[in-house]
């Protein structure tokens, strides 16, 4: 990654933590900060979707389990939802997404 984008998103992960530390959990990938995905952790993640569709605001799932066996995998997907995060994300469009976070 370009150093530039790189605090960028830094900047922006930093934000999404002070602003939601407080309503969802932030995964960490590795024992560290992953540079191009913030995936946050809800037992609203439902909710929190159906704001970002409402809202026309992107959201992703990763990590589908492949199999029902694990409980903790399955869990983990049901509550992971990764929000936008991209270094040219204004801070309007930061905005955006913790405010429907928070109304959800």
């Amino acid at each position: 990654f370009n150093t530039t984008y790189r605090q960028k998103r830094r900047l922006i992960r930093e934000r999404y933590k002070q602003e939601l530390g407080d309503v969802v959990r932030f995964q960490v990938e590795n024992g560290g900060e992953c540079w191009h995905l913030c995936i946050i952790r809800s037992k609203r993640v439902e909710k929190i979707k159906k704001m970002f569709e409402e809202r026309s605001i992107g959201w992703q799932k990763h990590y589908r389990p492949l199999t029902e066996r694990f409980s903790e995998a399955n869990r983990y997907w049901r509550e992971c939802l990764s929000i936008p995060f991209f270094p040219t994300l204004t801070t309007e469009e930061q905005d955006r997404v913790i405010k429907a976070v928070r109304d959800a």
